[in-house]
């Protein structure tokens, strides 16, 4: 792949109106039975993964950014499983949902697992993907000739829990945050180099496109939004799809780039009922 193709111009992506942040999740607050008349995802964009927001110097700053939209996604999913008509009321009034904060989102998630296996209840496939969104995860960069195939492979790897697309030292590669508890660095580099992969050290800045065209230091590019889980975005409608998890658009478009149309099995593997519901189908 030449450097540079399918680059878009910074100012015309400040202007893109398809950009997630654009639409607003909605979800209810206060006493968990409100939610009962509240049961579908916010409609967002098919492919939003938290990667339109110029990512700051300070990891601090990125973690919290990430969390911030990921934490609103989780909520309403937890709430989903929740609220829903085979949990009975008691149980509903126990339920203590906080995902304000990354570690208050694990205590939630982690509560609400072992009060449904006390009460034999069962939680939904997706529940682990939740599970994973909210531990802590470290970050492999790898290179490849095409950052879309780079995608479509690391997405779809049992450990990892996002992928973002860029440039990095005038190569195409993707930034894969995984969880070391679930696969480790060296498991993660040799499945990578399976693919052809090739590790890389991974940027001490990152930033939102070639703005500048400056390659000062170990920087990774991110590129625009148009330019992540392009897989997801041809199969499914990107202005109309529902709002994912990073783990969800990972494991999603992952299963796009295979090439076979999704199964509704395999989509309850991934998304819950109200974001399966949300999918729009590409003619």
């Amino acid at each position: 792949m030449m450097f540079g193709r399918r680059r878009e111009k910074p100012q015309e992506k400040m202007n893109d109106k398809s950009s997630g942040g654009c639409f607003k999740a909605m979800f209810c607050g206060g006493n968990v039975n409100q939610t009962r008349k509240c049961k579908s995802v916010a409609l967002a964009d098919a492919g939003d993964d938290g990667g339109n927001d110029r990512m700051r110097v300070a990891r601090g700053e990125q973690e919290s950014a990430a969390w911030d939209k990921a934490g609103k996604i989780v909520e309403l999913l937890v709430r989903e499983v929740v609220c829903g008509d085979e949990v009975p009321a008691e149980i509903q009034k126990k339920m203590v949902i906080d995902c304000g904060a990354q570690s208050n989102a694990k205590k939630t998630v982690e509560g609400v697992r072992e009060e449904f296996m006390k009460s034999n209840l069962q939680l939904p496939p997706y529940w682990r993907l939740l599970a994973a969104q909210c531990n802590q995860v470290a970050i492999a960069t790898f290179s490849m000739p095409c950052y879309w195939v780079g995608e479509g492979v690391l997405g779809g790897v049992d450990g990892v829990v996002s992928t973002t697309a860029g440039w990095q030292q005038l190569r195409e590669v993707v930034r894969a945050e995984y969880d070391p508890a679930t696969i480790s660095a060296e498991q993660l580099e040799k499945i990578a180099k399976i693919s052809g992969f090739k590790p890389r050290e991974n940027a001490t800045r990152v930033e939102l496109d070639r703005a500048n065209g400056c390659e000062q230091g170990l920087v990774f590019w991110m590129v625009s939004q148009s330019e992540q889980k392009v897989y997801l975005r041809r199969r499914f409608t990107t202005k109309t799809g529902p709002r994912l998890l990073p783990i969800q658009a990972a494991r999603l478009n992952a299963l796009c780039h295979s090439g076979i149309h999704p199964t509704l099995a395999q989509l309850q593997q991934i998304l819950s009922p109200s974001q399966i519901q949300s999918l729009r189908h590409l003619p």
